[in-house]
Formats: C-alpha cells, sequence, structure tokens
C-alpha cells in the first residue's frame, strides 16, 4: 500500500514539473517572438511610408496582412497551448453580453469590410451572462472572423435570446458554409473547409 501512494505521489510531483516546464517554454517562446515580429511589422510600416512606386505599394501591404496574420495564428496557438497545458484562471463575472460583442468587432471590422459585408447585431442590452469577458472575447472573434472570411458582398448577423433555461447566441452568416460531408471535421484542429488537415 505504501508503495502504491509513493508511486501516486511521484506522478503527481512529476506532472506538476512537467505542468511548470511547459509553463515556462510557453513564455520564453512568446517573450522571444514578440520582438521579431514588431521588429518586422516597424520595417514594414517604414517602408510603406516612403515607397511611391504603387506596385511595391501592393507588395507591402500584401506583406503587412500576412505580418498580422502570423501574428494572430502565433497569438492563438499560444494561447491554445496555455488553455490546454491548464495554465489559464478565468475571471468570471456577471456582464453585459453585448459589451464582449463589441469588443470583439473592434478587431473584426476590418475584415467584414474588406469583403463588404453587412452586420446585423440583435441582442437586448439588458442580457448578462457569467463570463470571462476576455476569452469569450476570444471565442466570438474567431467565429466571426470565420464568417467574414468566407462571406462575400453578405451578412453576418449576431442574434442572442433571452430563454427560460439559457441564453442562446447565434452566429450567422450567408456565406458559402460548410457542405455536410463535412462537419464532422469541424472541431478537428488545423482542419479546412476542404476536409484536408493544414499541417503548415
Amino acid at each position: 500500500m505504501r508503495y502504491g501512494i509513493r508511486t501516486i505521489n511521484y506522478s503527481s510531483e512529476k506532472f506538476k514539473l512537467d505542468k511548470t516546464h511547459l509553463k515556462n517554454f510557453i513564455s520564453d517562446i512568446s517573450h522571444q517572438i514578440k520582438t521579431p515580429l514588431s521588429v518586422l511589422k516597424l520595417n514594414n510600416d517604414i517602408l510603406k511610408n516612403n515607397v511611391q512606386d504603387n506596385s511595391l505599394k501592393d507588395f507591402i501591404i500584401s506583406n503587412e496582412n500576412q505580418i498580422i496574420k502570423l501574428d494572430w495564428l502565433i497569438q492563438n496557438q499560444l494561447k491554445l497551448a496555455r488553455l490546454e497545458a491548464d495554465f489559464v484562471k478565468y475571471n468570471k463575472k456577471n456582464q453585459p453580453l453585448i459589451n464582449t460583442i463589441n469588443e470583439s468587432l473592434k478587431e473584426i471590422n476590418p475584415v467584414i469590410n474588406i469583403n463588404n459585408n453587412s452586420l446585423k447585431i440583435e441582442i437586448d442590452s439588458n442580457i448578462c451572462i457569467f463570463q470571462d469577458e476576455k476569452w469569450l472575447n476570444e471565442a466570438l472573434s474567431n467565429i466571426i472572423k470565420n464568417a467574414a472570411e468566407h462571406t462575400k458582398n453578405g451578412t453576418i448577423k449576431i442574434k442572442a435570446l433571452d430563454l427560460p433555461l439559457c441564453i442562446r447566441l447565434t452566429i450567422s452568416d450567408t456565406g458559402s458554409g460548410i457542405s455536410s460531408d463535412k462537419l464532422n471535421n469541424l472541431f478537428i484542429r488545423f482542419s479546412t473547409s476542404s476536409g484536408d488537415i493544414d499541417s503548415s
């Protein structure tokens, strides 16, 4: 029996140590990535403000978009790693849902506008939910961003209903959608709308 207890204690301590190493690794990677990305952004801004040739400007703008996308991908992967390693402490409060939606849209509006989409919001300002605003914002931003990217000259609708047992939040769009045979891949990491797994 004592041997069994020692084994359990050892496994528990090893698990805590592994989690600590992973947490430190994630922190180091996050810190090391910020500097070169900031330099890339700064250099690109300098080029954009000093180049006169329109063809070069188009290239620089394209480069800027890729830098923004890279930053977004890296930050989201780091956040996902922190979630999976159970390093996140949620700060939940009863707050208006519309405030979180509006905060999410600040980052997504440029994508919505680029594709010439209209946005329709049907959320009563009195609807409140028990939430961690930061992390719900992350989740909503990802969903709305996907809707905006796959919809052109269409409409993105965000609607909330205060039902007796829950608050139902619906995000819909008039985009191409996902074919029924690909729905099973919806929550597979790195899965694309074509059903392939993007390993890049």
